[in-house]
């Protein structure tokens, strides 16, 4: 899985924090890792629940705020929405 943001080098050289989560996230197991946006936030994919629970961890432990979440497909979305 590739994930790319043209303004992460930038915003890299402006918060080095931003390349040391992602750094972390790699290597604790994610698949992916990346920046959102303008870098108000970074995210890893993982597919291993242990391992993003073990990630979860470390990075909670360290201070960092972190949230898990699942993608939807449409289906489950649309249910969530009350449109099914």
């Amino acid at each position: 899985m590739r994930v790319g943001n043209d303004l992460e080098p930038y915003a890299r050289a402006l918060c080095p924090a931003i390349g040391e989560i992602k750094d972390r996230l790699l290597r604790a197991g994610a698949t992916a890792a990346g920046m959102t946006g303008s870098g108000s936030a970074v995210f890893g994919v993982f597919r291993n629940p242990v391992l993003l629970e073990r990630a979860t961890r470390e990075l909670e432990r360290s201070g960092w705020i972190v949230l898990c979440c699942a993608t939807l497909g449409r289906a489950d979305h649309r249910r969530g929405l009350g449109l099914t």
